[in-house]
C-alpha cells in the first residue's frame, strides 16, 4: 500500500466519500467548502500552489482517517482558523483538531532548529516531545505530516533556503514522529522527499543503481515467495505473500551504516507473509523455520508484545539453501492495516486513542524550549521566566525588559514560561532593573548581571554625591582645570566616540562619559553632570538619578553634536 502522489483532486476526495465514508460525513464536507470559500480569499480547488485543502483531504482519505480529522485538514488546508463558529458547526472536536495544528505553527517558522550549524541529536528529540506535549490528540499530528509531505512534493523541484529547511524538518523531525505514530507511508515518503532533495547526486545514483538489479531482484523474489506459498498452502495456511520494497532512504542508511555496497543491501532479501490469524502467524513462522535456517539472535516477537504505537509482527531473518539471506515479517491482516496507517488505522473503530509521549518515560524534563518572533528556539531550564529568557537574549534587552506578550496577552516579568511559548519582549529603556527580580529570576547568568548593575548604580550615586572643593570658582573652571589642590586632572585626549559626539556648551574637547543608569542614545534629551576628575557624566533629562540630592549647580548644558554625529556617521 502506498498514498498515490496522483489521487490528488476533488474529484478523488469526493469519490471515495461516497464509497467509504457515511452520507453524513459527505454532506459536512459540503458545509466545510462552503465555509472555506466565505473564509478564505485564496480558496481553490483546482490551484493548490496555495491553498492546500484537497491535497491534504486527498492524502487523509487515503489513511482512512475518520470524519473529524478528515474535515479539520480541509479547513486547516484553507488556511481556516479555529473559531467558536467552527465548534458550532463543526463540532467542539473539530475546533480542538484545528487549535492543535495551529499551534505547531511556530515548528514551521523558517529554520526553527536548522538555524543552529550543528543540529545536535538532543535538539532534535527535545523538539520531537515539545510537538507531543503540543499533540497530545494524534490526529494534529497526521493533519501536520499530510501538509508537510503535500509541501516537499510541491517543493522538490524549486530551488532555495525553504526547501532545504523544509527538508530538514521533515527528515530529522517530522519523518521521525510519523514512526512513532506507526504512520510509516508517511514516514518513508517524508524520508525519500527529503533524501531527494538534501542529497540530489546520490539520491540519483541510488535510484539507477536499484533500477538496474530490479530485473534480477525480482526474479530471485518471484522464487521465494512461489516456495513459501507453496509450503503453506500444503498446510491450509491461505496467505498473501508479498516481497517488500526498500524504500531509497532505507537502503542508503543501511549502505552507510554498515559499510556496503549495493549488491551486499540487495543479497538481503524481504518478504512479508500476511495470514487470517494470529494463531497462523506462529504454524507459519514454524513453516518457514523448517523450509530455510534461522538465523540466531534475529528474531522478534511484536505480537507478543506490541510496539508502543500499536505496531504487530512477527520478524525473524532466515537464509536460503544457498546462504542468501531472507528477512521476514509474518502478521495478520488487520496488523498490516495497522502497521501502514499507524494510529490512524483505529479512528474509523476507536475515539479517545492519545499519542504516547516518550518523555513521561525519560523522567523529569529537563529543558523548556521556547522561540523568540522570528522562529530562533532558545533553551532553558525548567521553571525560568521571561525575565531569564530576556537575558538570554541579550543583556540590554534583559536589563530593559518591561514584560512580554504570548500568545497574544501582557505578560509579567516573573511568569513562568511553557514549552512552546513564543515571546516578544517589551524594551523600555526607561525600565531599570529592581531588587526585586532576584526573587525569581532563576539563571544563574541573570542574576549575576542584574547584580552587577545595581552594583554599579550605587557606585554612581556615591561618587556623584561627593561635595566641591573649596576655591571651586564655576562649572568651566572645573571641566578646564579640575581640583588641583587635591585631585590634578591629567590632560587626556577627548573621549569622543564614532556616533556618539557631545558638545558642551558650545566645547568639544571636555572629557564625558554616559551614564549606565539611563544609557542615553542619540537622539535622547540629555543634560550634563559635572563629577570630579572625570568630566561630564552624560544623563538622559529624565534620569531619575537626577532628582535625589543633585546640586543644580554641577548641571550644565550638553547637546549631541549633529554635525560630528553626521561626519562620523
Amino acid at each position: 500500500m502506498s498514498i498515490s502522489k496522483k489521487n490528488i483532486s476533488l474529484e478523488f476526495l469526493l469519490d471515495t466519500l461516497k464509497t467509504k465514508y457515511p452520507e453524513e460525513t459527505f454532506q459536512l464536507l459540503e458545509e466545510a467548502r462552503k465555509v472555506a470559500r466565505e473564509h478564505c480569499e485564496d480558496f481553490s480547488e483546482f490551484d493548490f500552489s496555495k491553498c492546500y485543502s484537497i491535497p491534504i483531504s486527498c492524502i487523509l482519505i487515503q489513511l482512512e482517517v475518520n470524519t473529524e480529522v478528515l474535515l479539520a485538514g480541509f479547513l486547516h488546508g484553507a488556511g481556516v482558523r479555529s473559531t467558536e463558529f467552527i465548534g458550532r458547526e463543526f463540532g467542539i472536536e473539530v475546533m480542538a483538531l484545528l487549535n492543535g495544528v495551529n499551534d505547531l505553527d511556530f515548528v514551521n517558522q523558517p529554520g526553527t532548529f536548522v538555524r543552529e550549524k550543528k543540529i545536535k541529536k538532543t535538539v532534535i528529540e527535545n523538539l520531537r516531545k515539545l510537538i507531543q506535549e503540543k499533540t497530545s490528540e494524534p490526529g494534529v499530528l497526521v493533519i501536520k505530516l499530510a501538509e508537510i509531505v503535500w509541501k516537499l512534493r510541491t517543493l522538490k523541484h524549486v530551488q532555495g533556503n525553504e526547501q532545504i529547511t523544509l527538508a530538514k524538518e521533515a527528515r530529522n523531525l517530522y519523518a521521525p514522529l510519523a514512526g512513532r505514530l506507526g504512520v510509516y507511508l508517511l514516514k518513508w515518503e517524508l524520508e525519500d522527499l527529503a533524501f531527494s532533495i538534501l542529497e540530489p547526486n546520490s539520491y540519483s545514483e541510488l535510484k539507477k543503481l536499484v533500477s538496474e538489479k530490479r530485473e534480477e531482484r525480482d526474479k530471485y523474489i518471484r522464487s521465494i515467495l512461489q516456495t513459501a506459498e507453496t509450503v503453506l498452502r500444503e498446510q491450509n495456511i491461505y496467505a498473501k505473500i508479498i516481497g517488500r520494497a526498500k524504500h531509497f532512504y532505507s537502503i542508503h542508511k543501511k549502505m552507510q551504516s554498515k559499510h556496503k555496497n549495493i549488491k551486499q543491501i540487495f543479497d538481503i532479501q524481504a518478504i512479508r507473509i500476511i495470514v487470517n490469524s494470529v494463531e497462523e502467524c506462529y504454524k507459519a513462522l514454524g513453516l518457514i523455520h523448517t523450509l530455510w535456517s534461522p538465523i540466531v539472535g534475529r528474531f522478534k516477537d511484536y505480537i507478543g508484545k506490541p510496539k508502543e504505537n500499536m505496531y504487530q509482527s512477527i520478524h525473524t531473518t532466515v537464509k536460503d539453501e544457498r546462504g542468501r539471506t531472507i528477512e521476514v515479517q509474518i502478521r495478520t491482516f488487520e496488523m498490516d492495516r495497522i502497521a501502514e496507517l499507524g494510529v490512524a488505522a483505529h479512528w474509523v473503530y476507536k475515539e479517545g486513542l492519545k499519542l504516547q509521549n516518550n518523555s513521561e518515560s525519560n523522567g523529569e524534563v529537563k529543558e523548556t524550549i521556547v522561540f523568540t518572533p522570528i522562529g530562533k528556539m532558545i533553551r532553558l531550564k525548567p521553571g525560568s521566566t521571561v525575565l531569564d529568557f530576556a537575558f538570554k537574549v541579550h543583556t540590554q534587552l534583559g536589563l530593559h525588559a518591561r514584560g512580554a506578550i504570548i500568545n497574544q496577552r501582557m505578560i509579567p516579568l516573573q511568569y513562568k514560561l511553557q514549552s512552546g511559548d513564543k515571546i516578544e519582549i517589551i524594551f523600555d529603556k526607561k525600565q531599570k532593573p529592581s531588587i526585586h527580580w532576584l526573587q525569581f529570576v532563576r539563571s544563574g547568568s541573570a542574576r549575576q548581571k542584574i547584580r552587577r548593575y545595581l552594583k554599579s548604580l550605587e557606585s554612581e550615586k556615591r561618587s556623584e554625591e561627593q561635595i566641591f572643593p573649596p576655591g571651586f570658582t564655576g562649572k568651566r573652571h572645573l571641566l578646564l582645570n579640575g581640583n588641583k589642590n587635591r585631585h590634578p586632572v591629567k590632560p587626556k585626549p577627548p573621549q569622543l566616540k564614532e556616533s556618539n559626539t557631545i558638545s558642551i556648551e558650545g566645547d568639544r574637547n571636555i572629557l564625558f562619559r554616559f551614564a549606565s543608569c539611563c544609557a542615553p542614545e542619540p537622539g535622547d534629551q540629555i543634560l550634563g553632570y559635572v563629577t570630579r576628575g572625570r568630566g561630564v557624566t552624560i544623563h538622559r533629562r529624565d534620569c531619575i538619578m537626577l532628582r535625589k540630592n543633585v546640586s543644580t549647580v554641577r548641571l550644565i548644558d550638553v547637546d549631541w553634536d549633529i554635525k560630528s554625529y553626521r561626519e562620523s556617521a
